[in-house]
């Protein structure tokens, strides 16, 4: 599950802006609320000409439903989620008022956040990134890449930070995601800790899907035929850059990891069940 959290920016390429808010995140078996609150921060960014302003916003404002997601918008202190409910929230509770019943759910991260973010006016690129160490938003005033960083699934124990980076190498953009999971007390979340990610079968399960989705991705039949187009089939392994999500694990490799950059990456889906028999005691 997805929560975007916008980068903000400035009009010059030295320039960053520095914003505070609160992320608050509340649910129940049913309902999921997460909130990015930084208050009044719209700001104008101007790029490739003069007719094509755009204000951003980093607010943002999600209720699942079961699956299905909802985009809310704030007025005043409450929050609209069209057409289906108006939440509010206090210390401790967030409440949802629907058309036929209000259901209030407990409050499970209330959390400072911060964002540093730097707009290069002549490359229209937004330099900007999660702190390896506080989970903020940090300054890399070098890099020729945009980023959009947000949270893609939160729980009580953990959290899945992602980041989406386009690299521009002087012809066309890379896309790259890079992910970083952490504990509840912030500390580095080991896999290999929980799962035999060293199992032969596992490996050759995790071969099969990869392989599969390259062959369905490229339109491709024959297997010896696929793995001649990876840098080494037989040596791939599982990676450090993975997601958790409601019912599972993606494992994502970005492009020029296993194949040649011009096919870009590939990422592959466990869902828990598969893993459950290879889980250490």
């Amino acid at each position: 599950m997805k929560i975007f959290l916008i980068l903000l920016f400035g009009f010059v390429a030295i320039f960053a802006n520095n914003f505070t808010g609160k992320f608050i995140y509340g649910a129940n078996k049913n309902y999921k609320v997460y909130i990015h609150d930084f208050g009044a921060n719209n700001l104008v960014k101007s790029c490739g000409g003069e007719d094509i302003d755009e204000i951003t916003d980093l607010d943002s404002f999600v209720l699942y439903v079961g699956d299905k997601k909802y985009i809310g918008s704030k007025q005043g202190s409450q929050i609209t989620f069209s057409p289906i409910a108006i939440v509010s929230y206090n210390d401790k509770n967030i409440t949802l008022k629907m058309l036929v019943k209000s259901v209030v759910l407990p409050i499970l991260r209330d959390e400072n956040i911060s964002v540093l973010s730097h707009y290069d006016s002549d490359t229209c690129f937004i330099k900007s990134k999660f702190d390896s160490q506080n989970d903020t938003l940090i300054l890399q005033p070098n890099s020729n890449y945009s980023s959009l960083s947000y949270i893609k699934y939160i729980d009580e124990n953990l959290t899945t930070y992602q980041n989406l980076i386009s690299n521009y190498n002087g012809v066309h953009p890379i896309f790259t995601t890079v992910n970083k999971v952490v504990n509840h007390n912030g500390t580095p979340h080991d896999l290999s800790q929980i799962y035999d990610l060293n199992s032969t079968e596992l490996l050759a399960n995790l071969k099969s899907k990869i392989l599969n989705k390259f062959k369905q991705d490229n339109a491709l039949e024959e297997d010896e035929e696929a793995k001649s187009m990876f840098f080494d089939f037989d040596t791939i392994s599982f990676t450090e850059n993975f997601a958790f999500e409601a019912e599972g694990i993606t494992f994502y490799y970005p492009g020029c990891e296993i194949l040649p950059c011009i096919n870009g990456g590939i990422s592959v889906f466990f869902s828990f069940s598969e893993l459950s028999r290879y889980k250490k005691q």
